[in-house]
């Protein structure tokens, strides 16, 4: 009976150990997202949702149209812009935890990505390739984030008609299958 009781006991903790690793690991992704935030805002740069990114039912600037069109992206149609950074951990989860949801195949996202040519340009073009329209790099990629004002990674933002009709901070992959889903029904409908 002693030996049941031990045994009962051992399933217990290790239950509850696995509970709190998991816990442990979710905690640290999330640490993970803020860094980002926690270094802008320590180097100077306030994050405002309201004023980062290109405001809401404004048109895509000119400029930004024609790369796009260069790029194969219609701009009038439905579709979603990701910003990434090459140097940005958090970016490169996201694309990881994206590139598993069965909405990015096709998904026909316009990757703007930032930053010095490395591994980890080379690792967010492999993870984003299957649900890219274009994939576009430095100096187009900052040049356009900049006429956009986004002052931040991962933030993606929806164009209908030409125009942005929604915008987010990436915090998980499911905010951008979220803003993903109305493009995906307009692509297809």
């Amino acid at each position: 009976m002693n030996d049941t009781l031990l045994w009962t006991a051992l399933a217990v903790a290790a239950g509850w150990l696995l509970v709190l690793s998991v816990l442990f690991a979710a905690v640290v992704r999330h640490l993970g997202t803020m860094q980002a935030t926690m270094l802008g805002i320590a180097a100077g740069r306030t994050f405002d949702f309201e004023a980062d990114g290109p405001e809401l039912m404004s048109p895509l600037p000119d400029d930004v149209r024609g790369l796009f069109a260069r790029s194969g992206v219609d701009a009038a149609s439905t579709h979603v812009v990701l910003f990434v950074s090459t140097t940005c951990d958090p970016c490169i989860e996201r694309a990881e935890e994206f590139s598993r949801s069965p909405l990015a195949a096709g998904a026909g996202v316009v990757v703007l990505a930032t930053g010095r040519e490395s591994e980890h340009s080379d690792r967010l073009r492999e993870l984003l390739a299957p649900a890219a329209a274009a994939f576009i790099p430095d100096p187009d990629a900052h040049e356009t984030a900049k006429a956009l004002n986004i002052n931040s990674t991962p933030f993606a933002f929806r164009v209908a008609n030409g125009a942005v009709v929604d915008k987010t901070y990436v915090s998980s992959a499911k905010e951008l299958e979220e803003l993903l889903k109305p493009a995906l029904t307009a692509a297809r409908g």
